[in-house]
């Protein structure tokens, strides 16, 4: 992947106005840019296990995604001198700042340091055409393809979307759909729209705070210290299918209230309106039938990943808990 380099940057682009801002890189010895990401590593917390998110979040999003579905993307932690390099731009050369900021004060907060300690930065090659939802439903260059897609049968990006969910659901992330398939995030949830082709991705994958996330320790220890509850990726076991429908079955239903600007129930965990739009109820049988399929064939790509059933003693405690509990 290409090294930046303060002599080469000819224009940093910033994207996004809060939490997660991400600063897409472009060089003169280069054609493609590159997207840079900050991850949070220190919990505000002193009595919390400390731990870094940046080898586990590189683990999933870096490897376990370009393989999902040979996206054309790959993931390093920025080196010091990367850093450095950054740094050095000059203001004159950064385009998408905020009324009244400034390139070093962006940097410091959003690259160096931030108010829960010291960021890591990742850099990620370059996506063309990357959109999530919530932005795509302002746009209606974009959220014309989603449409069209939905309506005429291609089903791939469904299935996409299934991939990522069961992901999330393994590694516990959950700020893109939640444990019972409501749409938290759709800022979360990306799509490549290169060539007119749409394609979900699986950018931002891992959540250091969220109370599945911790891959070293044993299910069984993370619901016995979260009181009791019970891990959401248990709906990815082979017995579950029901319980797996009806979450791939919402999870349709929240992108359709998204694409089509329905009424929905947004931030509640009470039951959603049913929608009416351009979808049959035929189309949307198979829209949830393509994501729940999806959901179930990443358990495939987990097992290939990690030689799941030869190599158990060699796994984590976490992985090793988590696969034992979905192999039934």
């Amino acid at each position: 992947m290409m090294t930046i380099d303060a002599k080469e940057i000819s224009n940093i682009h910033v994207i996004g106005s809060s939490r997660n801002r991400v600063l897409i890189v472009k060089q003169r010895n280069s054609t493609s840019p590159l997207v840079v990401k900050s991850e949070d590593t220190v919990t505000v917390n002193p009595n919390k296990d400390v731990r870094g998110n940046v080898g586990a979040m590189l683990e999933f999003h870096g490897s376990l995604f370009s393989s999902l579905r040979a996206l054309p993307f790959k993931t390093e932690r920025l080196q010091e001198k990367e850093i450095t390099a950054l740094r050095s731009c000059s203001p004159n050369n950064v385009t998408g700042l905020n009324a009244g900021e400034t390139w070093p004060a962006l940097y410091e907060s959003e690259i160096a340091n931030s108010s829960t300690g010291r960021k890591s930065a990742v850099k990620i090659s370059y996506i063309e055409q990357l959109a999530n939802l919530g932005g795509m439903v302002k746009d209606d260059r974009q959220i014309g393809p989603l449409r069209t897609a939905l309506e005429s049968g291609n089903m791939d990006f469904m299935f996409q979307i299934g991939e990522i969910y069961a992901v999330d659901l393994f590694i516990g992330n959950h700020d893109r759909f939640n444990a019972k398939g409501f749409l938290e995030g759709p800022q979360n949830l990306f799509f490549s729209l290169k060539g007119g082709v749409l394609q979900a991705t699986g950018i931002d994958t891992y959540d250091v705070f969220g109370m599945w996330s911790d891959l070293n320790k044993t299910i069984e220890d993370l619901e016995l210290a979260n009181r009791g509850s019970k891990w959401p990726g248990r709906v990815l076991a082979h017995g579950n299918v029901k319980d797996r429908d009806a979450k791939a079955r919402m999870a349709v239903e929240e992108v359709l209230i998204f694409a089509y600007n329905l009424p929905g129930n947004w931030g509640s965990d009470s039951s959603r309106a049913v929608v009416a739009c351009n979808i049959s109820k035929s189309r949307k049988d198979k829209l949830v039938a393509q994501l729940h399929k999806g959901m179930s064939e990443a358990k495939s790509t987990l097992r290939k990943k990690y030689k799941l059933s030869d190599n158990m003693a060699g796994l984590s405690a976490g992985i090793r808990s988590r696969w034992s509990i979905i192999r039934g």
